[in-house]
C-alpha cells in the first residue's frame, strides 16, 4: 500500500491541498491506519495551536527570528564540500600511487638457459678472483695465517658454488624444465 507523505497529510489537515488531491486522501484514509493516525496527530496539533491564541509578533519580528535561527547557506554546504574535497584528494593519491606502481620497473624473468649462463659467467669471475687471491697468498711467507686464509677462501668458494647450483636448480624448477 502506498502511503501519503507527512507534508501532504499536513496540507490536507490545513486545507491547502487541491480538491483532487484531497479526494485521493479521503479515499485512502479508511484503508490506511498509518495515514489515519498521522491525520489525527496533525489535527491535534492544529487544535492546540488554535487554543494557544494568536501571536502578537509582527511579520517583521518573525522575519528577524527566521534570520537569526537560519543556518547560512555557505555553512550548510561546508560539510559536503569538505567530504567532496577529501574524496577528491583520496582519489588523486590513489591514482598517482597506482600509476607509479604500474610503471615501476619489474625484472623480466630469465629462462633456465639464461640463468645457467649468468651463473656460469659469475662463477668464472669468482674463480678468477679466487685464483688471484690464492696467488697473492702463495707469495706470502708460510705461516699459520696463510693457511687459515687459504681455508677461508676454499670455504667461500664452496659456499658460492652451492648457492649458484641452488639458483640454477630453483630456476629450472620454476620454468618446469
Amino acid at each position: 500500500m502506498t502511503h501519503h507523505t507527512s507534508v501532504e497529510l499536513s496540507d490536507y489537515v490545513s486545507g491547502e491541498l487541491s480538491a483532487d488531491a484531497a479526494h485521493r486522501v479521503d479515499a485512502h484514509l479508511p484503508d490506511c491506519p498509518r495515514c489515519r493516525q498521522l491525520v489525527h496527530q496533525f489535527r491535534a496539533v492544529a487544535e492546540w495551536a488554535r487554543t494557544y491564541g494568536e501571536s502578537t509578533a509582527s511579520g517583521d519580528e518573525f522575519a528577524a527570528i527566521r534570520r537569526a535561527i537560519a543556518i547560512p547557506r555557505w555553512r550548510r554546504r561546508r560539510y559536503p564540500l569538505r567530504m567532496a574535497l577529501a574524496a577528491g584528494v583520496f582519489l588523486a593519491c590513489a591514482g598517482l600511487w597506482s600509476r607509479f606502481r604500474a610503471s615501476g620497473a619489474r625484472p623480466t624473468p630469465l629462462s633456465a638457459a639464461e640463468a645457467r649462463a649468468t651463473v656460469a659467467k659469475e662463477l668464472s669471475l669468482i674463480d678468477r678472483a679466487l685464483a688471484q687471491l690464492e696467488a697473492a697468498l702463495d707469495s706470502m711467507p708460510d705461516d699459520a695465517l696463510q693457511y687459515r686464509r687459504h681455508a677461508a677462501l676454499l670455504t667461500l668458494r664452496t659456499d658460492i658454488e652451492r648457492r649458484a647450483a641452488g639458483l640454477v636448480r630453483r630456476t629450472t624448477i620454476e620454468e618446469g624444465l
